[in-house]
């Protein structure tokens, strides 16, 4: 079953950070895998049919992004990747003056406000 949402905590390079995998999919059942130190664990739930709604609502995101002109030059080996029906749609890496227009942050934020506390420590 291909997944309506995935949001993927990658690495640039090959060290020693976190990385994450959730995958949520059309029926509303998620999963989660969290690599750290070697280790890997694994969680799964399934969204309530309102949790679902919201996180379809980002397939009628436009994903507009802007670059400003001036922005910090802090770098971090690891990036989170943002994808919609399988398509790389929002990738944020810390500083790199890419940012989402207004309406399609607003979706992802009340979007991750139902995935954060499913998949916190």
């Amino acid at each position: 079953m291909k997944s309506v949402f995935t949001m993927d905590v990658a690495l640039d390079a090959n060290v020693e950070l976190p990385t994450s995998h959730f995958e949520l999919f059309p029926n509303g059942r998620w999963t989660f895998d969290k690599t750290e130190n070697g280790n890997t664990t694994h969680d799964s739930g399934t969204l309530s049919r309102a949790e679902l709604a919201k996180v379809l609502q980002l397939r009628h995101v436009s994903w507009t992004t802007h670059t400003q002109q001036f922005h910090c030059m802090a770098y971090s080996a690891n990036h989170t990747e943002y994808f919609v029906d399988g398509k790389l749609v929002y990738s944020h890496r810390m500083c790199d003056g890419v940012s989402l227009d207004k309406t399609s942050q607003a979706k992802l934020t009340a979007v991750l406000a139902i995935i954060n506390p499913l998949i916190a420590p």
